[in-house]
């Protein structure tokens, strides 16, 4: 011991190096945090205030309050932070966890590694981590590579079902106003909400118009397709999706290839697009000129807000045409006939 009030109780080598410091034996510990202590173990430093290495080798404690249980070069350097085991390990979060597995990194506060391997928080708090080369992208989330079940004896009838990035959201069956019945395949489906015959639409020049989607049933689509009934030569259009939040077009999700509109008939987007029962998406089209386009009756779509007596049942935006932003960003609410987006499965 080479200060008062510090304790090597054996071994070889060891060193307490500042007050209220203790190894209790093993081989090359250095504990040189005040009040920290080195129960056993080879080449282990504790150097933060009042931290803790239980065993192992080529351990490192360095922040206050920090506790390390053994395994092999592991590193407790977030305050308070935990390590349990494993090899190469850094817990470097405040109050950070990591029970074990390999070359895993806690490094967001109040975050947590169960074990497995090659996994990092990333700096998000309070995310948590079962599994192996996950990397977390989000805050106050779980991660996992698999999940399996094995009893919801206690559900109260809700279920989830697996959006955007992999993130599990409600599936609420009954809030669909679309595609009741799921179509046989080869068959399509739409924005309108009963049998009404489609409407055409002539086209505002780079004006991307979007009306809410919620389908009853899970479904994926084969492709997507427009009707063009009267052309302009030359001419394109695209078909857009976007996600929602808070009643209004938010994320793209999906942006079409140029679909010529020189001539007549339909226009088919080969696309694979999985659309989530009781999940709102906005589906809409962007025209390059005034091309006529079958369209969904007013009286077929679905009221998204009033003011006063004025009913509006979509959005628009104006961009250069093609270029359809990641974020729809405000819009312009109205109440117009909805470009006809057909969804065959």
């Amino acid at each position: 011991t080479l200060v008062d009030f510090t304790t090597v109780g054996g071994g070889y080598k060891n060193k307490a190096c500042q007050s209220r410091a203790t190894v209790g034996g093993g081989d090359y510990n250095v504990a040189s945090g005040t009040g920290s202590v080195i129960a056993g173990g080879s080449c282990n430093n504790a150097t933060g205030q009042n931290s803790t290495i239980g065993g192992g080798k080529f351990n490192t404690v360095s922040s206050y309050y920090s506790t390390l249980s053994g395994g092999n070069q592991n590193t407790a350097s977030g305050d308070s932070s935990f390590v349990g085991a494993g090899i190469s390990n850094t817990a470097s979060g405040t109050q950070s966890v990591i029970g074990g597995g390999c070359s895993n990194v806690a490094s967001g506060t109040l975050s947590a590694i169960l074990g497995g391997s090659y996994n990092n928080t990333y700096g998000c708090t309070c995310a948590m981590i079962v599994g192996s080369n996950i990397t977390a992208n989000r805050s106050c989330t779980t991660f996992v590579n698999d999940l399996t079940v094995t009893s919801m004896a206690s559900c109260s009838g809700c279920s989830v079902q697996v959006s955007t990035n992999g993130l599990l959201v409600a599936n609420n069956l009954t809030g669909g106003i679309h595609a009741f019945v799921k179509p046989s395949a080869g068959c399509s489906v739409s924005v309108n909400t009963g049998t009404i015959a489609f409407s055409t639409l002539t086209a505002t020049t780079n004006r991307l118009q979007v009306a809410p989607f919620i389908p009853a049933q899970t479904i994926t689509s084969a492709s997507l397709f427009i009707n063009v009934t009267s052309l302009v030569n030359p001419s394109n259009a695209q078909i857009v999706i976007y996600s929602d939040l808070n009643g209004k077009p938010n994320t793209r999700l999906y942006q079409s290839a140029n679909l010529d509109c020189s001539t007549n008939g339909i226009r088919t987007a080969t696309t694979v697009q999985t659309f989530l029962a009781g999940i709102t998406y906005w589906i809409g089209v962007q025209c390059s000129s005034t091309q006529t386009i079958s369209g969904v009756p007013i009286s077929n779509t679905i009221n998204i807000g009033s003011s006063g007596i004025t009913i509006y049942n979509q959005f628009f935006i104006t961009p250069a045409f093609g270029s359809a932003p990641s974020s729809f960003g405000s819009g312009t609410i109205v109440q117009s006939v909805v470009p006809l987006v057909g969804i065959t499965l």
